[in-house]
């Protein structure tokens, strides 16, 4: 739904037809191309860095109001090369939960429903 003009911009194409159109019919996107290791090199370039720092990405943080670290857009911004924007701690605590929801599937696949083995 989105096009890129002969200026390198990029906005709403003029065939899109819905509510995303009438919500974003007229609005031009700069940073659609952009990753964030690029959207945080141009903001120290333009001196605002301080205020990207500011911005908010986790769904799920954690009851001091922490980045998560296990969420998707935590995953993805520790993916994109910004983990310092996630607490070690929490880096650490999605990654265990990862595994250990990993090991449970595995296990409730061995063992069958209601906790017997299942037999073949």
């Amino acid at each position: 739904m989105v096009s890129r003009d002969e200026h390198g911009h990029y906005s709403l194409a003029p065939d899109a037809a819905g509510p995303a159109a009438t919500l974003f019919k007229g609005l031009v996107f700069p940073l659609f191309d952009m990753t964030k290791l690029e959207m945080a090199a141009a903001a120290r370039e333009h001196a605002f860095a301080e205020i990207l720092e500011l911005t908010w990405f986790c769904a799920d943080p954690d009851r001091n109001m922490q980045p998560c670290g296990a969420c998707g857009p935590c995953r993805y911004t520790i993916g994109e090369g910004l983990a310092r924007r996630v607490p070690r701690a929490n880096r650490v605590k999605a990654q265990v939960g990862r595994v250990y929801r990993g090991v449970g599937r595995r296990l409730r696949r061995i063992v069958g429903p209601g906790g017997l083995p299942r037999t073949t």
